[in-house]
């Protein structure tokens, strides 16, 4: 049992030796790196770190993909990592280049800030003759001392850039324009201290490229593109101004001391011949081109030889318009095209007049002969008589072309084509027309715009309970410019043919015989829609004839009064008729029969005209006349200051009374206190 006992105690005492340098082994702690460029403030992004232990074996590398730590932010968190207990050599490389290094003692956690050796190196490219003026737009690329490209981009117009965390050490610029070395320099950085206020300037070597343009004649070239081409691409096109082209930085080659640069020119988008196609550029340079161009001199004449105003010419190559040109005044001289084979086109309002092939091998001329003519346009209506009251507005494909034409208005130099023309009368339309002008050859023409349909109006007459009126006469007028016509029918209608489209004033007359008196009526002025888009319009006018009339009549109390007589006169041409009617119970007096559009009304009560009134109806009517003066009692009819004088006698005898008796109630109560006081 002794001997068990103390083999228990050795077993605890080997168990403790040896798990405590175990327990002590497998412990982790964290380290956080800290990278900083070489002013030992600034952070930079590592381009990798490599961690080895004291046995030189890599336990971290934050480019293995089995790297467990944290990089999400290591500019501000740095860069993190999880590591046993022990010795660590740290590496920090950019550009696979190393730029700091320690040796760090983990035992707890710990924060180390790395100073290395990169800093931020702005670069600046110029041009070499003229070290003032930036180079933009070109491709810079970084090599290390190995001819390694380290980095490439892309410098703006400014010619500035920043070469952010640059390992020190020795390096190679190259610039690259159109693909093309300008530019190489070489640069060796020291320290942080020495490289850090300084910039690098790098020289290009580019050139301007100054053209002058002339024809064969020395003349200066007003139009056309000039193209530059280098190894067989297009580098830059600019247009001809005033005879000159600038082309700036053209790329030389800093290897070859040259480049070889092909000239295009083109005028209207057609190559023209040069006399020099190919030139080399080792610096700026100014250069002569002379190019083989003509001048084409067109005249436009119409079919009398005349001179054709107003066109417009267009300039065709290849089934392409290349250009056109105003005609203002029947000349025109096309300076400076390209030899070969054309097509001139020339149009007045947009319609063609003139087509015409010409092959340009120098300086030539030509007279173009136009289908144009003076043309005149009449109008007759279907009996052959001349229209002029109307306005014409002639339209080509449904675009107006001129507008309110007059009749034997003379229409200079038209297009012989197909037109509309559109009639109007004082803003109404008549109609549309087809003027077609392409069969003719004289350079005058006089069109004839005939058998113009005008619609007709029917007007019927009718009284008001709708009996016609057979025999009538009217008068009708055009509302906008008068010239009245009559006419006359017996047979209950009147037909009116071509009347131009618009509005009319109608009015009728007729006889109407009471007894042996004839008395001719008026109708009232109605105004008759006459459409252009219809040939014929039927109106129906109402007469002021069997007019229904009911007049009531009521005292100044609004009560009716029956049983008196009414009069009405209607007063035609200072003649008058009169019709009597005695009011009913409902003090209504109804008239039949009546005719004319202007009434008298005269009431009389007891022989005496108590009320009269003036009306103008040409339909049936309905009024209420009111009689002031009188009222209705049932002692009758009775004057209003009757009523009156008796209602003031019957309040003055009746207050007497009441005064009477207050009186003399008064006087008993007076003497009966005085005998009671005794």
């Amino acid at each position: 049992m002794r001997y068990i006992k103390f083999a228990l105690i050795m077993l605890n005492i080997l168990l403790i030796t040896i798990l405590i340098p175990l327990n002590s082994g497998l412990s982790s702690e964290t380290l956080i790196i800290y990278t900083r460029k070489g002013d030992g403030k600034s952070p930079f992004l590592a381009g990798n770190i490599i961690i080895k232990d004291s046995e030189g074996i890599i336990v971290a590398n934050i480019n293995n993909p089995n790297y467990l730590g944290n990089v999400s932010d290591p500019l501000t968190m740095g860069y993190v990592f999880t590591l046993p207990v022990g010795t660590y050599h740290i590496e920090v490389y950019r550009f696979n280049i190393l730029v700091g290094k320690s040796t760090v003692e983990l035992i707890k956690g710990r924060n180390i800030t790395l100073t290395c050796d990169v800093l931020d190196l702005p670069v600046v490219l110029v041009e070499e003759a003229n070290q003032e003026v930036p180079v933009g737009n070109v491709t810079l690329k970084i090599y290390s001392s190995k001819s390694i490209l380290i980095e490439e981009v892309l410098v703006g117009s400014n010619g500035k850039y920043i070469v952010h965390d640059l390992p020190y050490g020795e390096y190679i610029f190259k610039v690259f324009k159109f693909n093309i070395t300008i530019a190489e320099e070489k640069c060796k950085i020291i320290s942080y201290h020495i490289n850090s206020t300084s910039q690098l300037s790098i020289k290009c070597k580019v050139g301007d490229l100054s053209v002058k343009l002339i024809d064969q004649n020395g003349r200066m070239v007003d139009e056309g593109v000039l193209e530059v081409m280098i190894n067989n691409y297009l580098y830059d096109s600019a247009r001809v101004s005033q005879g000159k082209v600038l082309f700036r930085q053209i790329p030389v080659d800093y290897l070859l001391g040259s480049t070889n640069i092909n000239l295009h020119f083109k005028v209207y988008g057609i190559p023209v011949s040069i006399n020099m196609t190919t030139i080399h550029m080792n610096n700026s340079k100014s250069i002569v081109i002379q190019s083989m161009l003509y001048d084409l001199s067109i005249k436009l004449n119409d079919l009398a030889n005349r001179i054709v105003n107003n066109a417009t010419l267009i300039l065709i190559r290849n089934n392409l318009e290349i250009k056109s040109f105003n005609v203002d005044e029947g000349k025109l001289t096309i300076t400076q095209i390209p030899e070969g084979k054309y097509v001139l086109v020339a149009k007045r309002f947009n319609i063609s007049i003139a087509e015409k092939e010409v092959t340009v091998r120098a300086d030539s001329s030509l007279v173009i002969n136009c289908k144009v003519a003076d043309v005149v346009l009449s109008v007759f209506d279907k009996y052959g008589k001349p229209i002029s009251q109307v306005k014409i507005n002639l339209l080509h494909n449904g675009l107006l072309l001129a507008s309110n034409i007059s009749v034997n208005e003379t229409i200079r130099q038209l297009p012989l084509s197909k037109y509309t023309a559109n009639l109007w009368r004082e803003g109404v339309p008549v109609g549309n027309y087809l003027v077609d002008l392409t069969t003719y050859t004289e350079p005058s023409i006089t069109y004839e715009i005939r058998n113009i349909s005008l619609p007709s109006l029917t007007i019927n007459c009718i009284d008001l309970n709708g009996k016609p009126i057979l025999n009538f006469k009217i008068l009708i007028y055009d509302l906008m410019i008068g010239n009245p016509v009559e006419a006359t029918t017996s047979n209950g209608y009147i037909l009116l043919s071509d009347l131009w489209p618009g509005k009319y004033v109608v009015m009728a007359e007729f006889e109407v015989a009471v007894g042996s008196e004839v008395f001719n009526v008026k109708s009232s002025r109605n105004i008759v829609d006459v459409p252009g888009t219809s040939l014929s319009t039927n109106y129906v006018l109402i007469c002021p004839l069997n007019i229904n009339g009911v007049v009531k009549v009521v005292d100044a109390y609004g009560n009716p009064i029956p049983h008196i007589p009414v009069n009405i006169t209607t007063i035609i041409n200072s003649r008058s008729y009169t019709w009597i009617r005695d009011t009913d119970e409902d003090g209504i007096a109804r008239f039949n029969g009546l005719f004319g559009s202007k009434y008298l009304i005269q009431i009389y009560v007891g022989g005496i005209l108590r009320s009269m009134q003036v009306i103008e109806y040409s339909n049936n009517f309905n009024v209420e006349l009111k009689i002031y003066s009188v009222q209705l009692t049932p002692f009758g009819i009775l004057e209003v200051w009757f009523i009156q004088l008796m209602t003031y006698i019957i309040l003055i005898v009746v207050l007497s009374l009441i005064l009477y008796y207050a009186f003399k109630k008064l006087r008993k109560t007076e003497k009966k206190l005085f005998l009671n006081s005794y």
